[in-house]
C-alpha cells in the first residue's frame, strides 16, 4: 500500500468521526475488560499460589531427588550445602522437615502432616500457620520448641493450648517412633484442610522426633520475589549442582491439584475470552458494513480513476487496523485508573460476604487484585487489533467488489 492510500485512509477515518468512534470504542471496551478480569485472575491465582506455598514447600523446593513425589524420611539434604547453593542465586532458603504423623492426646487421635520449621527465621510472609496466630510472638515460640497446631485439629483432639500431644512417626532409618511434645499456641487461617491436618514443630524438634543432625532437613522452601521466572530459577540451579545430588523443584509439582485447578480455569478464560473476540467482533463487522454500504459511490469513484479492487481491499483492512490502534489506546486510559486502584488499594469483598469470622488466611481471596504482565498486555493488543482486521475482512471484500458504472450511478 503506497502513501497516497494511506493518505485517503486518515482522512476518511476524520471524515466519518461517528463511525471511528464506534470501532474504537467497541475495541477499547474489550481492552479494558480484557485487561481487567485477566488482571483478576492472575493475582488470585498468585495468591492462591503463594497460600499453597506457605502452607508446603515453597515456591520453589530445593530436596533430595524423588522426595516431592515420594517423601521418605531417609530423603534428606544438608542444610549448610543448600543455604550456600541458593546464596549464590540471591535467594532466600527456609529449611523445613516434612513427614506424615499420627496425633493422639487423651481425647482422640488424628492423621496429620507435621512440619518442622525454624520460628526466628520463618514469619507470616513464609509460613501460612504463623500467619494465622492471633497473637504471634516467634521469639517465645523459638525459645519454647514450639509446636502448634489448627483450630479445626484441636476441636477434633479436644485440645487446648498446654495439651500433650503423642506423635507416632517413621525415622530416618524407617523405625516408628514415639514423641511427646505440648501445644504452645493454635493457628486459624480459613482452610478447613489446613487447619484439621497441620502441624508445625520447631526445627530442632523436628530433628530430634527424626533422628536427623543438626545440618539436616526434608527440604528448603525458596521464595523468589514474584516478577522473577521461577522455571528459569530452577534450571539455573539444576545447572549449578547437578540433578543427582539435589532436585530444584517448582510450585506446579509441588502442589499438582493447585497447579491443575488452575489450568483448568485457565482454559475456561481462554474460552470465555474467545466468545468476548466474537461479540466484539460482530460489533465492528456491523459497523464497517455499514460503513461500506454509505460509502458505495465514493468506491465506485476511486475505482474509476484507477484504483484496483485489491487496493481498495487493502484500504479498508488499513483503516480497521488505525482504528484497532485508536481503540487500544483509548482502552489503555480507560483500564489505568481502575487497575491502578486494584493493583495498589484493591477491592475488599468482605462486607458482601457472610458475617462468619473472616479473620483467616482463606484459599480464596477476600480482596480483589490486579496483576497483568507486560507479555500479557502484547498478547491482549495483538489480538484484539487481529480480531479488529479480522472483522473488517467481508465488508472490504463487499467494497473490492463494487461495480463503479453501478455505484456512481446509484443502481443496487
Amino acid at each position: 500500500m503506497n502513501w497516497a492510500l494511506l493518505k485517503i485512509a486518515a482522512k476518511n477515518l476524520l471524515r466519518n468521526k461517528r463511525r471511528t468512534a464506534v470501532v474504537a470504542v467497541s475495541v477499547a471496551m474489550g481492552v479494558t475488560v480484557s485487561i481487567i478480569i485477566l488482571g483478576i485472575r492472575q493475582s488470585a491465582y498468585d495468591r492462591m499460589i503463594l497460600s499453597g506455598a506457605k502452607g508446603s514447600y515453597g515456591l520453589l523446593t530445593v530436596s533430595s531427588p524423588n522426595f516431592i513425589t515420594d517423601p521418605l524420611p531417609k530423603l534428606k539434604i544438608k542444610i549448610p550445602e543448600g543455604s550456600s547453593l541458593v546464596r549464590r542465586h540471591h535467594l532466600e532458603a527456609y529449611p523445613r522437615i516434612s513427614t506424615p504423623t499420627m496425633v493422639q492426646t487423651a481425647n482422640g487421635s488424628v492423621g496429620a502432616q507435621l512440619f518442622g520449621i525454624d520460628f526466628m527465621k520463618e514469619d507470616s510472609n513464609t509460613n501460612l500457620g504463623i500467619l494465622g496466630l492471633k497473637n504471634p510472638n516467634i521469639a517465645q515460640h523459638a525459645a519454647q520448641k514450639a509446636t502448634i497446631i489448627g483450630d479445626v485439629m484441636a476441636q477434633k483432639l479436644g485440645a487446648s493450648i498446654g495439651t500433650p500431644l503423642i506423635l507416632s512417626l517413621a525415622d530416618k532409618k524407617g523405625d516408628i517412633s514415639t514423641a511427646i511434645t505440648e501445644i504452645t499456641d493454635i493457628f486459624h487461617t480459613g482452610s478447613p484442610e489446613f487447619d484439621a491436618h497441620v502441624i508445625l514443630t520447631s526445627l530442632s524438634n523436628a530433628q530430634s522426633f527424626m533422628g536427623y543432625e543438626g545440618n539436616e532437613a526434608s527440604l528448603l522452601a525458596l521464595y523468589p520475589p514474584s516478577n522473577h521466572d521461577m522455571s528459569e530459577i530452577a534450571r539455573t540451579l539444576t545447572q549449578s549442582v547437578g540433578a543427582e545430588q539435589y532436585e530444584i523443584s517448582t510450585w506446579q509439582k509441588s502442589l499438582p491439584e493447585l497447579s491443575q485447578t488452575i489450568a483448568i480455569d485457565r482454559s475456561m478464560h481462554h474460552l470465555l475470552c474467545g466468545f468476548a473476540a466474537i461479540i466484539t467482533g460482530v460489533g465492528i463487522l456491523n459497523a464497517m458494513l455499514l460503513s461500506v454500504i454509505e460509502r458505495r459511490r465514493e468506491f465506485g469513484v476511486i475505482l474509476a480513476l484507477g484504483m484496483t479492487p485489491r487496493e481498495l481491499l487493502g484500504l479498508v483492512c488499513f483503516e480497521a487496523f488505525i482504528m484497532g490502534i485508536l481503540g487500544l489506546g483509548l482502552g489503555a486510559l480507560m483500564a489505568s485508573p481502575l487497575y491502578y486502584y486494584l493493583a495498589t488499594k484493591g477491592f475488599d469483598l468482605t462486607p458482601y460476604l457472610s458475617n462468619e469470622d473472616t479473620r483467616g488466611v482463606d484459599f480464596v481471596d477476600q480482596v480483589l487484585g490486579c496483576r497483568v504482565t507486560f507479555t500479557q498486555l502484547i498478547v491482549v493488543s495483538i489480538f484484539l487489533v487481529i480480531v479488529t482486521i479480522l472483522a473488517s475482512i467481508i465488508p472490504a471484500l463487499k467494497a473490492a467488489k463494487t461495480e463503479p458504472i453501478a455505484a456512481i450511478g446509484g443502481r443496487s
